[in-house]
């Protein structure tokens, strides 16, 4: 191609564009992939906190013993199990991160894992049971209205 010519060889900006990132736009986008984990870290631990303040307060009002000792052991479970998806978060959230950063291309048959408090069986016996008491109440809410008056 002629040096006059008006057409231009897209090839050579291709190239260009995937050039090394330079150090200092890698410092800037680790600085803000750390303020991004830390405001994440912020919000999900002031969630897991009120979550437990929650549990808390059921276990408070609750008057049966075997239910309340329940609610006890879901906030010991949620305390446990909230580290550790906290960490996991951090740790994938990173490497995503720094896969994208350094243009590394995801293999075809890798997904992101799911991170969950509660497995997705455990998850649908709570539904039915849940399901299954709100009948129950329904059913005996008169005979429980005569009860609670006495």
């Amino acid at each position: 191609m002629p040096d006059n010519s008006v057409v231009v060889n897209l090839n050579q900006f291709e190239r260009t564009r995937r050039a090394q990132v330079s150090a200092e736009i890698l410092s800037i986008l680790h600085g803000s992939r750390d303020l991004l984990i830390e405001g994440a870290t912020r919000v999900l631990t002031r969630q897991t906190e009120a979550m437990a303040n929650t549990l808390l307060a059921m276990a408070d009002r609750t008057p049966l013993l075997d239910t309340r000792n329940i609610y006890y052991a879901a906030q010991g479970i949620l305390d446990k199990q909230a580290n550790e998806l906290l960490s996991a978060c951090k740790e994938a959230f990173c490497q995503a991160f720094n896969d994208f950063a350094h243009n590394r291309e995801k293999p075809a048959g890798a997904e992101l894992q799911e991170l969950s408090l509660v497995d997705d069986h455990d998850f649908e016996i709570t539904l039915a049971i849940d399901k299954a008491t709100s009948r129950l109440r329904y059913n005996c809410a008169e005979e429980l209205v005569a009860l609670d008056a006495r």
